[in-house]
């Protein structure tokens, strides 16, 4: 979404239009995981939501903007992990919910969603690191160029593969393996 769709509304408008928004990503949210897929149109989305399919264009650009912005919450958690001094704790939120959600969190983690959410988690990771004022000099053993898409695929394996056979693995065990191969990938190590 451009910034001009908020910025033409009035001053006590702004929390109409962030529930607004809030609604149409609930909406999208609910009919990806109800389907299963893409195969979603924007009148679906603002049917479910409640408004016209023209609001919906005042806040997203299309099938694409719904998803990217759907995503931000994931990605900012697990975008988290680069971060010096992060603790895995603060991953158990989304690792909760996604458990709680995995019959449905499938969808996610299978083509073409999966391949959206790794370009997604890739930026926010990039965006991470670039904003990183730690001062620690990441040395990874990987070119920097290839370390936020990398980082972002391994991240999704591994998440993928603890839904899909989560015997004896519980939510804090996998936070700690995020953050470890997190941090050895960034180290070099």
């Amino acid at each position: 979404m451009s910034g001009g769709a908020l910025k033409r509304t009035s001053a006590g408008g702004h929390g109409r239009a962030e529930r607004t928004r809030q609604k149409l990503l609930r909406a999208f949210v609910d009919l990806v995981m109800t389907r299963g897929s893409l195969q979603i149109s924007p009148a679906d989305v603002a049917a479910r939501a409640g408004v016209r399919r023209s609001t919906l264009y005042t806040h997203f650009g299309g099938r694409l903007e719904l998803l990217e912005a759907s995503l931000m919450g994931p990605c900012t958690a697990l975008a988290g992990a680069v971060r010096v001094g992060s603790s895995p704790s603060e991953l158990l939120p989304l690792l909760h919910h996604l458990q709680s959600q995995s019959a449905r969190t499938g969808a996610l983690l299978r083509d073409p969603l999966n391949s959206l959410w790794a370009k997604c988690l890739a930026r926010a990771i990039a965006t991470t690191l670039r904003e990183d004022r730690s001062g620690v000099r990441h040395r990874p053993t990987i070119p920097h160029q290839l370390l936020a898409p990398v980082l972002a695929e391994v991240q999704l394996a591994i998440i993928r593969c603890w839904l899909e056979n989560p015997a004896g693995v519980n939510a804090e065990m996998l936070a700690a393996t995020l953050s470890a191969s997190t941090r050895r990938l960034l180290s070099g190590g």
